[in-house]
């Protein structure tokens, strides 16, 4: 024997004349279901979702997408009523994407519906601060003081060039500066017995000021030979080990401040006047399936690009625990509008044709099956219009066995609408 799905109860005729309409609806769900788990199993492990965009049967849309969910996909939208969408033909009717949009909203302020304008982008995540560590000066590596993905602070030293010949040098000078010095104190004395010319004095200050010019260039070449980090974060892998010759421009290793994430995308000319600086967003990747990262909007850049009338937009994401690295792909949304308004479980909808119930429980308990307008959805909730008031009580669970004017006995109070 299989899964016992229900049982039924009534009389001989009721039941076989439902019979093959039951039937036939349970092999459409199966054959729906099946193939959708189909697909999940062949992209199982790769963070892939299957989203179901096909049209449904009249009459029939509900347990379609019910079927699409049991077989483990994703449903696009329940209905029309989900989002507002402008086509083309809606577009040219209106006279232009302006036009449009302004007629979108100007029917939302007329039929009092609030519903968020939420705009959606893909961004591309860049570090706070990155840079490729190079070296200065062509010499070979004598010493290196870090190892792969290492974390450093601002300033410590990363690799030590060969510094033999600049450090006989600064030797050398310090040497003929001391000698320098000793000199011109001996002909500042002769000077005041006037045992020793003004120009002589002058001439040996000179040469103690151009010897103490040379040291320092010495002692800038000597730092040079050592590779330090500008700013703390964390490295990249090493490309180079005692011995190496390096140039000028060879890459050392990378360095990233990932303790902040940037992330770069662009937002249409229509939405630009909704976008401000410090505005809040919300963003995911793949990468972390389920989990959200949020961030604010820290510069707007100050020019529309002419070919795709977009702007692009930067936003900085805090990244303490550093899930986020350079290069991901984030999926970001930007949310115009809150929604305010009445919301119910998505499984307290009783959907008859064209029509949406829910069972709103009186005060002398009993099931009241009262008709709704439905607004936005959001996964598990509906937004309800009308129909509804807050702090009505509503049937979320069983809903298949409650009749118009059932009796019912309240075990559990989730909360109120």
């Amino acid at each position: 024997f299989g899964d016992i799905a229900f049982y039924v109860e009534g009389s001989k005729q009721s039941i076989l004349k439902a019979e093959r309409i039951v039937l036939n609806a349970m092999q459409r769900m199966s054959a729906i279901a099946t193939k959708t788990n189909s697909y999940v199993e062949i992209l199982k492990g790769t963070n892939t979702k299957i989203l179901d965009t096909r049209k449904t049967t009249p009459g029939f849309r509900a347990l379609e997408k019910w079927a699409v969910a049991i077989g483990g996909g994703v449903n696009h939208r329940f209905a029309l009523y989900d989002m507002i969408m402008l086509k083309d033909n809606h577009i040219d009717f209106a006279g232009g994407i302006t036009k449009a949009i302004s007629m979108t909203k100007d029917y939302l302020k007329e039929h009092q519906l609030d519903l968020p304008i939420v705009v959606e982008a893909l961004g591309t995540t860049v570090a706070n601060e990155s840079v490729n560590i190079t070296a200065q000066r062509a010499q070979t590596v004598t010493k290196v003081m870090f190892e792969d993905g290492d974390l450093v602070i601002p300033n410590q030293p990363l690799l030590e060039l060969s510094n033999r010949a600049e450090k006989a040098r600064l030797n050398e000078l310090n040497i003929n500066l001391t000698e320098a010095r000793r000199q011109l104190e001996r002909i500042r004395g002769l000077a005041k017995q006037s045992a020793a010319s003004e120009q002589l004095l002058d001439e040996q200050g000179s040469r103690v000021k151009s010897l103490l010019a040379q040291r320092e260039v010495a002692k800038a070449i000597l730092q040079e030979l050592i590779v330090s980090a500008p700013f703390g974060g964390r490295l990249g892998v090493r490309q180079v080990s005692v011995g190496s010759l390096v140039r000028p421009g060879d890459v050392v290793t990378t360095l990233d401040d990932l303790s902040v994430m940037k992330v770069d995308f662009s937002v249409s000319e229509n939405h630009f006047s909704s976008v401000k600086d410090g505005q809040r967003i919300v963003s995911t990747s793949v990468a972390y399936p389920g989990q959200i990262f949020e961030g604010d909007i820290t510069n707007i850049d100050s020019r529309i690009d002419p070919r795709t009338r977009s702007i692009r937009v930067r936003a900085k994401i805090p990244n303490s625990d550093l899930k986020l690295r350079p290069g991901m792909l984030l999926q970001i949304k930007l949310e115009k509008k809150v929604l305010s308004a009445l919301v119910v479980p998505e499984s307290a909808m009783v959907p008859e044709g064209d029509e949406q119930y829910v069972f709103v429980v009186n005060d002398n308990n009993k099931a009241i099956k009262t008709n709704v307008t439905v607004g936005e959805r959001r996964p598990g909730w509906v937004q309800i219009t009308s129909g509804l008031k807050a702090g009505e009580k509503v049937i979320i669970e069983g809903t298949l066995r409650v009749r118009d004017g059932s009796a019912v006995r309240v075990l559990d109070i989730r909360g109120d609408v």
